[in-house]
């Protein structure tokens, strides 16, 4: 899987090199040296290859080229011409995704006909004196089946992620920087506590039985976390920091924040109304300081990011991989000074031994992807969701709620797309970075969970053309679907073993998704919720 075959044809006493197209400024490596007039070897098919020939006295025979392999393809360079032929045609991997995909919208689009008939039928068998809910009365002190949906989605992408993503790369997270769909699913978790949160707090209020469940539930959620994540009975290597610990300590920053500047619905209401000449800019100024606190997160994290010294061999400011990378000049450099905090705080032994980029950069050193600088960064996504839920709780008409979601999503996409360089041919000062939980990653990733909501909220809760069917099972067990999926990813009947191709794999790994779509579904009919 994920490989094709190629045959140099040359001289004997020449050398191939070579380099992943995904592995920024590396420099090129020897794969083979010439002893007979060809050589035959294996190619990664995943990203383009860079490819070079030198001869005896190492000079060029064939400039450096880019040339994307397909997997089970056979291919021959010949260094004469430097052109690389193709002997037999590769397969195609990408059909059965856009199969499967096809096949996700259609089951989910008649789940969701089906939902729409059944409730007009009983409309109709109610009466004329039955009238189905206007959109426009729609309140967040009703359970929002677009939350409960979007979480449901994001349980299972993240189930099928783990799984192995049917051994598809853009199912993998990004080997340093960039933005793949595993990427994602982590932000959309934070965003959705985010909008729970600010529901909780205007329902419940900031009472002393309310933080003791904030403090009980962040001191469960990070144990739990630790217990899944931990294999081995070491306490020496036993990994510390990890998802389930990040969302904990998210959570409880974002509720000591909001604990300070809460205001009740009623108050916010009428300084609404005070600020109607600016209504634009109405849930800013409501909580002007949440924003003034989260945006010294940010420049905290600009400050050690840059400024944070970093020892002889690395500079300052260095957001790069180590390893490879730079042509291997910052091989121990491995994130900079996220990595020297977390080093400094958890040790070496309790970080992450296999981060992303190991397999692109060589990276030997160990890094925490949810490590403790990066938690001050996640906690934007928390604070945009909980902004979101201001909005919907502030303005009235659900038309005003759309446009003000979208033009939030707007607004973090440019801001995140100005750090990152998007539209520009060099990288950004701040690149999208999913390990470094940079700015811009946390921004784009934000617009990102803000369109999707928007999109669900005006389907689902406004125009009823949707349940949420099946996603809204899931979404209202995620953490026990979280726990268990771990537990359980290697057990019949949820995974077994199957040949290593993509075909095989997706519909393992879909069927594993689909084994807990059930088991939720279940649960759901006997009302069975678990929550912290």
């Amino acid at each position: 899987m994920d490989t094709g075959s190629l045959t140099v044809v040359g001289r004997p006493n020449m050398t191939l090199l070579t380099k992943s197209f995904a592995c920024y400024s590396c420099s090129l490596r020897e794969v083979c040296h010439f002893s007979h007039s060809q050589m035959k070897i294996r190619v990664n098919t995943t990203f383009a290859t860079v490819l070079e020939i030198l001869d005896s006295s190492n000079k060029i025979v064939c400039e450096r080229q880019e040339f994307k392999f397909g997997e089970h393809g056979n291919y021959t360079m010949y260094s004469s011409s430097c052109q690389i032929e193709e002997s037999s045609p590769p397969v195609n991997t990408d059909f059965p995704i856009y199969f499967a995909i096809l096949g996700i919208l259609l089951l989910t689009f008649m789940l969701g006909v089906v939902s729409l008939v059944h409730r007009n039928s009983i409309s109709s068998w109610l009466g004329e004196g039955f009238e189905m809910l206007d959109p426009l009365s729609i309140t967040p002190s009703k359970r929002l089946k677009s939350l409960d949906t979007f979480r449901g989605i994001t349980i299972c992408f993240m189930i099928f992620v783990n799984y192995g993503g049917g051994g598809y790369w853009f199912f993998k997270h990004s080997p340093w920087d960039g933005l793949t769909v595993a990427d994602v699913i982590f932000p959309w978790f934070l965003f959705i506590m985010g909008v729970s949160l600010g529901f909780t707090i205007e329902k419940k209020g900031i009472t002393q039985d309310f933080v003791r469940r904030v403090l009980n539930r962040t001191i469960l959620l990070f144990l739990i976390g630790m217990i899944v994540i931990n294999n081995n009975r070491d306490w020496k290597t036993m990994r510390i920091m990890g998802v389930l610990q990040r969302i904990a300590l998210c959570y409880l920053i974002v509720v000591v924040v909001r604990s300070v500047t809460h205001r009740r619905i009623q108050e916010t209401q009428a300084m609404t109304t005070q600020l109607e000449r600016c209504s634009v800019c109405a849930d800013v100024f409501v909580y002007i300081a949440d924003f003034v606190i989260f945006l010294l997160f940010a420049l905290l994290w600009v400050g050690f990011i840059f400024w944070l010294p970093l020892g002889s061999d690395c500079p300052r400011g260095y957001l790069g991989p180590g390893g490879l990378s730079l042509n291997g000049t910052y091989w121990n450099c491995t994130g900079g000074a996220a990595r020297v905090i977390d080093s400094f705080v958890l040790g070496d032994s309790h970080m992450y031994r296999h981060p992303s980029c190991k397999n692109v950069y060589e990276c030997s050193t160990s890094f925490e992807p949810e490590g403790i600088l990066g938690t001050l960064t996640a906690t934007i996504n928390v604070f945009v969701g909980l902004q979101v839920s201001q909005v919907l709780l502030i303005f009235k008409r659900n038309r005003a709620k759309f446009l003000r979601l979208i033009t939030w999503a707007i607004v973090l996409f440019f801001s995140g797309a100005f750090f990152d360089g998007t539209f520009k041919k060099e990288i950004g000062l701040i690149p999208m970075n999913k390990n470094l939980w940079s700015l811009s990653f946390a921004f784009i990733t934000s617009s990102i969970s803000i369109v999707l909501f928007a999109i669900l909220f005006m389907v689902i809760d406004v125009c009823n053309w949707w349940d949420g069917s099946p996603f809204v099972f899931t979404g209202k067990n995620a953490i026990a679907l979280y726990v268990v999926h771990v537990l359980f990813r290697s057990t019949f009947p949820v995974q077994w073993k199957v040949t290593k191709e993509h075909p095989n794999e997706l519909a393992l790994h879909l069927w594993g998704v689909s084994f807990w779509i059930i088991v939720a579904f279940f649960l759901h009919r006997r009302r069975i919720y678990l929550s912290l």
